[in-house]
Formats: C-alpha cells, structure tokens, sequence
C-alpha cells in the first residue's frame, strides 16, 4: 500500500479515487485502462511515461529536426536525446498535469486567491536523466522492499530566465534553472544558489507535493510574465521523516534514502529531501502568469 507521509493511502494520480499500486503513481485500474502507448496506442507504454519505448526513442531522435532543440551555432551541442516537446491543450496528458498543479495549489493568499491556471506545459525528454533514474531505481530495489522502493511526483520550483511559452526552445543561461535542470539534471554543486541562506535539512535537493509551496522559490523575468516549476519523479526510497529543522545533514540516515520534512513542526507544509541526483527525474515544465521575483528567492 502506499502512503503519505501521514499515513494516509496516497491517491491515483490519474482518477484521484483510488489507491495507488506500491511503486507508482497510478491505481491498479488506471494502470489497465491507461496502459497503451498515448502515441501509438499498440504498445505498453513505460508507465509513469505516456509514451512505449519506440515512440519515445522515435520521439528523441527526431526533436532536433523539428527545432525543438535548436541550438545556435556558438553553443556546445546538447546532450544526446534531449529535448522539450510542447504539449497540446487539448491532450488528456494537458488536461492530467494541469489539474495536478491546479489541485496542488493549496496556499491562497492576496496575491493568488484562486490557484493560476498553467499557460503552456513541455514535456521533459532526456534519455540520459531517464537512464540515471532507472539506474538508481535498480539500486533503491537491491537495498530496499518493494514496499519502500517507491517513486512519486513532486514539484521544484526555481528561476526561468527566458521566454520559453514563445521560443519553446531551451535557452543557454546559466542562472536559467527550468532549462539548466532539463537539459542536464541536477547538480550538486550548485544547490543552494536560488535560495542560498538557509537549507532546514541540509544540503540536498528540496521538492514539495504543493506547487503553492514551490512557487516560493521561483524567479521569472518581469519582461516575460511567466514563472514555471518542474514536475519531477522522485525515487524516495525509504522516507526518514523529521517535523523539526536538521541543517547538517548531508545525506539521509543510515537505512534511509530521503528525508520528509512534514507540516507542523518546523513547516508549514511538507517536502521531500533527496540527496543523490539519480533521485530525480524532471517530467514536465509547467509554465503560469507572473511577474516579478518572490522576496524567498530574491
């Protein structure tokens, strides 16, 4: 069975009814009625993906043809199979990520009274990162029970330093976190440097199952109006969980492989610390309206 951090059964993140199966994020029913490749709709599609492995390789072979990863001619090539593929309103992989950020909007306050509605969604395609993730998946299931070796989906919200909705291309700053994480996954040595004054669980990679939470940490251009925040899949193994601040950490507890910080102590609402950057996998960009920086991450 798998559980939230509060011991409650954690729902279908398809139908929002039923439990999940332990080690996705989808109900046994959802996994039968859904389990056709959304593209070709022959093949077993790699659940939590939408796509069978043929679609998904014929979709990463040919994103640079079609501009999607169009990289100027003074730039580094990017790595091998990456890319962003623009998601289409009307498709039900549209409709499943919106709502999940919209009903993950749980803090209204002045600023946002009623939860913003995405502007445009890009799925991550990046063999390499899916590669390292499956490759930490195997190992979490070599030291773990099949009931803790578990993966969910968490929000990360950082700096988008481009205009992304129009150029629907990765751009090549730096300080662009939404591009710099998609492209090459996340690094360790940079940690810290969106927010670098205070990590409440040391030094490790900081997700939350609330978008209203993560746009706490995010930064966007006033020029372009938009924020966005990665809707990644964490492998969380086995959770250690701590209700109050534990800043040394530098990686979870003997036995554990993440730590969950839950609401009540130390925080208003819950997230999840991953130590190893295997852990994570970004799936989608979910892009709203907003201008400005956030006084947390100023």
């Amino acid at each position: 069975m798998a559980t939230e951090a509060n011991g409650k059964e954690r729902m279908c993140f398809i139908c929002d009814r039923k439990p999940r199966v332990p080690g996705d994020v989808a109900c046994r029913s959802c996994l039968q009625e859904h389990r056709k490749c959304y593209e070709c709709g022959e093949n077993d599609r790699n659940f939590p993906f939408k796509l069978c492995s043929s679609c998904y390789a014929a979709h990463t072979a040919q994103a640079s043809g079609r501009g999607i990863v169009a990289v100027p001619a003074v730039q580094p090539p990017l790595r091998s199979g990456a890319g962003l593929i623009r998601i289409n309103g009307d498709q039900q992989t549209y409709k499943e990520v919106s709502e999940h950020f919209v009903k993950e909007w749980v803090k209204m306050t002045t600023e946002f009274p009623n939860p913003p509605q995405p502007e445009a969604i890009f799925a991550v395609q990046n063999t390499k990162l899916v590669e390292a993730f499956h490759h930490y998946g195997a190992k979490l299931r070599k030291e773990s029970s099949a009931e803790s070796a578990n993966s969910d989906l968490f929000f990360h919200g950082t700096a988008l330093k481009c205009d992304l909705k129009n150029t629907n291309e990765y751009c090549f700053d730096r300080d662009c976190g939404i591009c710099g994480i998609s492209q090459n996954g996340f690094d360790a040595s940079r940690i810290g440097e969106n927010i670098p004054r205070f990590k409440r669980f040391g030094h490790g990679i900081y997700l939350a199952p609330n978008s209203s939470k993560c746009h706490d940490y995010t930064q966007g251009v006033p020029e372009y109006g938009t924020r966005a925040q990665l809707l990644c899949l964490v492998a969380c193994g086995a959770q250690y969980e701590l209700l109050h601040d534990s800043t040394s950490l530098q990686q979870p507890p003997s036995q554990y492989h993440s730590v969950y910080g839950k609401s009540g102590g130390s925080l208003n609402y819950d997230e999840i610390v991953v130590y190893d950057v295997g852990a994570v996998l970004p799936q989608y960009v979910v892009l709203y309206k907003h201008n400005g920086v956030h006084k947390i991450a100023s």
